[in-house]
């Protein structure tokens, strides 16, 4: 073996270790991001978006608010932030979703068992989306607005497919108000690991979708 740098094998040179401590300074800076994205998800829950400052979400986060602001410009960033890590968890839930040898309404069913799961799980962040929407800037509604469709089209389609008497727009319609009214506004009103809520809901989101 050649002598030099400290090897992985023969042939392919070990990573350097100034990349090793740009990994760990970035995956640093991530972790500190998402704490903070937690504590404003749950103090925008318990008091309102407008009620809250930056100073008390990095007092509440355990830094300076000006520190605030080497991670997120301002408060409208943070809200950003919040409602852009729900839709990817949204995402992620449904792309977990087994479909194999399920006919088209048992999906539908799956679909909604795996929302109501997800919005209790992540109950701070979803009461957010629901309740301070209307606060995001006006050059971020266009995306947002589009980006909550696009989650929305899977539920969609298989809408269609068990009930072809719909039109799209109808289809779309009663998902949107099944999925993001009526389970996530659900948060509102039972504990996130209820499984009263987890029963009621299934039952009456079925029923909204079928009827």
């Amino acid at each position: 073996m050649r002598q030099g740098p400290s090897m992985i094998s023969d042939d392919i040179p070990a990573p350097p270790a100034p990349l090793k401590k740009i990994g760990k300074r970035a995956q640093k800076v991530q972790d500190r991001k998402d704490h903070i994205l937690v504590t404003a998800a749950r103090l925008f829950r318990e008091r309102g978006y407008h009620a809250v400052s930056m100073d008390e979400i990095g007092s509440a986060s355990g830094m300076t608010g000006p520190a605030m602001y080497k991670y997120f410009k301002d408060k409208a960033a943070i809200l950003i932030a919040i409602l852009e890590l729900g839709t990817a968890i949204a995402k992620q839930a449904i792309a977990s979703i087994d479909t194999t040898g399920l006919s088209d309404l048992e999906i539908l069913a799956e679909h909604v068992r795996c929302y109501i799961d997800f919005t209790g799980e992540t109950r701070d962040a979803m009461v957010v989306t629901v309740r301070e929407a209307n606060n995001i800037p006006e050059w971020y509604r266009p995306g947002f607005l589009d980006e909550q469709r696009t989650v929305r089209e899977a539920e969609v389609n298989l809408l269609i497919r068990i009930r072809p008497e719909l039109t799209r727009s109808e289809a779309r319609y009663i998902c949107t108000n099944v999925f993001q009214g009526l389970i996530s506004s659900s948060v509102y009103l039972y504990p996130a690991d209820s499984e009263n809520r987890r029963l009621r809901l299934s039952a009456m989101a079925m029923a909204a979708l079928l009827a």
